[in-house]
């Protein structure tokens, strides 16, 4: 079956070079709470090590990368980042090939945009954002059904006529057990979790997107 064409890349708060020291990391240090939570480095170091890579490399720095083709973007980011000198770098370079809509949030947080709607600009954002995917499905002609999308009134959710509570799990060993291949590889039992979770009534699940080994040179890095 053909697939169809992308519409449009949402990027909140993308994170376009995960080696960087731009000069806005020691500008907004005491700004932002991705530091508190930047524990990685290390791990960082130890891939760029293990796989022979350089700290150009599109797949950890796509703010290198070459944009020809690409849909157009919403990219949203707060004055407040740490990673704000390298998305405008990212925003620069990827307007020299695509169109790209840029927004900057006075004084918001990494990922600004999971506070609370109303504050940090929060809701703002996530009116652009709704607002910016819907014109670009219409732009390449593919249709648009309000129910398959989730809407706040108020302070709650909806989805068609119908209220949309959520029911939430971490399923963090999901990214492992879906391996194609290796040691953790268990495509069945992940199709049995996710079925036991949703005759639970879990409706949202949570994933790793990526993982590290123990130690280096003892596990493979994920």
């Amino acid at each position: 079956a053909s697939r169809a064409p992308l519409a449009a890349l949402v990027l909140l708060s993308p994170r376009v070079n995960v080696v960087s020291r731009s000069d806005s990391w020691a500008r907004n240090l005491s700004r932002d709470i991705l530091p508190l939570f930047d524990w990685h480095r290390g791990s960082l170091a130890m891939l760029l090590s293990a796989a022979d890579r350089v700290a150009d490399d599109v797949f950890l720095a796509p703010v290198y990368a070459h944009w020809e083709g690409a849909p157009r973007m919403l990219v949203q980011v707060g004055t407040g980042e740490v990673m704000l000198d390298d998305v405008r770098e990212f925003v620069r370079r990827a307007s020299r090939e695509a169109r790209v809509v840029y927004a900057e949030y006075q004084g918001a947080f990494h990922v600004f945009q999971a506070a609370p709607l109303g504050a940090n600009g929060a809701g703002e954002a996530w009116r652009q954002a709704a607002a910016d995917g819907t014109r670009q499905h219409a732009m390449i002609g593919a249709p648009v059904e309000p129910s398959l999308f989730v809407r706040t009134e108020g302070t709650r959710l909806w989805r068609g006529a119908a209220e949309y509570r959520v029911h939430g799990a971490n399923y963090w060993q999901a990214m492992h057990l879906g391996m194609a291949v290796g040691p953790s590889a268990n495509r069945t039992r992940v199709q049995t979790d996710l079925a036991r979770l949703r005759s639970l009534g879990i409706t949202t699940v949570r994933l790793l997107a990526a993982a590290e080994g123990a130690a280096p040179h003892k596990m493979p890095l994920q």
